[in-house]
């Protein structure tokens, strides 16, 4: 073996040496790269969940259990809701809203239609104030007009279901 191949050899395991070291920091970089990022993906869903849940936790009731006050709303926290999402971002539905028993259906399409029946004061000609409602949030798209997804708490809040449950006193007109 001559000086030379010695030389070449050397010269090529210092080039694979450094070509390793290389190698090793990009796929480091990679993992701290990832790993930042799925920190800042953490963080991101973290603060959706506050905020959805500082502005649904009002509504977020759970099942009825009949006369707890404490779980029900009034039709000025409708309004606030309804008010709250006036692009129809948030499908609203009310199934009791006059001595008829009429039911109001709010969403998208009903926005960008009809804005002069979801003004403050056409709300409240409408909504009985002093009904008592119980609040369903409702996940993933389904329909709040179906009592199914009343019992569903996981996903993305889609809608608010607020059902009748009695007359606190007589509506004054």
């Amino acid at each position: 073996m001559d000086s030379q191949a010695l030389e070449d050899m050397i010269r090529m395991g210092v080039e694979y040496f450094l070509i390793g070291i290389f190698l090793i920091f990009v796929v480091q970089a990679v993992d701290l790269r990832n790993e930042f990022a799925g920190t800042r993906n953490n963080r991101t869903d973290t603060t959706r969940q506050i905020q959805e849940y500082r502005a649904y936790s009002k509504f977020n009731q759970g099942i009825c259990t009949g006369s707890d006050t404490g779980q029900h709303v009034f039709g000025d926290d409708i309004i606030e809701a309804i008010r709250g999402h006036e692009e129809g971002d948030l499908e609203i539905y009310v199934d009791h809203i006059g001595p008829g028993g009429a039911s109001l259906y709010f969403d998208r399409e009903e926005a960008k239609n009809h804005p002069e029946k979801y003004t403050v004061a056409s709300l409240q000609t409408i909504l009985n104030y002093t009904s008592e409602y119980h609040p369903y949030l409702i996940y993933n798209g389904n329909d709040p007009r179906n009592p199914t997804f009343y019992k569903e708490d996981m996903g993305e809040v889609t809608g608010i279901a607020f059902i009748w449950v009695r007359e606190v006193r007589a509506h004054a007109e």
